[in-house]
């Protein structure tokens, strides 16, 4: 069973997915996480080409604690992906259509040796796994997304300001819903959750409840 999570950064939907995951035991894929990495190693290496990165990383999801982690070289990059800047770095180069293609064909290889997956991205739904057994789109408002990513960053970085992040958050949206391949767009048929009305364990709960319908007609 492949469930689908999509929506905009700062809208939760990497959160639930964990929780969702870590409830149903199933393979969390999460895709931003594989862009991060990669933007990251591009950054560091850009003599090397992508397809050496993409042969070569190791990604694992580690049950006990619901994450999904990158290995390269065997070092884990996670560590080196939560920053701003590699998150900006990884928006600018998931526009690149070559990028998007060859990252497909890896989430799909992952989604043939983990076939019960929880994959949250940007097009999980629309273009990755389009006949995913249940697709959602998690969203939220612009100030509330841009709030909730200056909360997370201001544990790390005391002179952070929340009208930077905001503009970025703005960036970053018009950036996915406007790229020629893989846009962000609510899929065919999903279920939307604006999660300025769901709680984390009530979207997850909702979900479930969405699955069990799906399974049982």
């Amino acid at each position: 069973m492949i469930i689908t999570l999509d929506g905009p950064s700062g809208s939760g939907k990497g959160t639930i997915a964990k929780k969702l995951s870590e409830k149903m035991q199933a393979w969390h894929l999460d895709s931003g996480l594989l862009y991060r990495a990669l933007a990251f190693f591009m950054n560091n290496h850009p003599a090397q080409a992508i397809d050496i990165f993409i042969a070569e990383c190791d990604v694992q999801w580690i049950s006990e604690t619901g994450e999904t982690v990158v290995y390269f070289d065997k070092t884990c990059l996670n560590p080196y992906l939560r920053t701003e800047q590699v998150a900006q770095l990884a928006s600018k180069i998931a526009s690149d259509c070559t990028v998007r293609e060859i990252l497909l064909h890896k989430f799909r290889a992952l989604a043939l040796v983990h076939p019960n997956m929880i994959a949250d991205g940007r097009d999980m739904g629309s273009v990755v796994f389009p006949q995913a057994d249940l697709k959602c789109y998690i969203d939220a408002p612009v100030d509330v997304r841009a709030w909730r990513r200056y909360q997370d960053l201001l544990k790390n970085d005391a002179a952070i300001q929340y009208d930077d992040v905001f503009f970025q958050i703005e960036q970053r949206d018009n950036r996915d819903r406007n790229r020629p391949c893989g846009a962000l767009c609510c899929p065919d048929k999903a279920l939307v959750i604006n999660t300025t009305k769901y709680s984390v364990e009530s979207a997850v709960d909702y979900i479930m409840s969405q699955i069990q319908k799906n399974i049982t007609c």
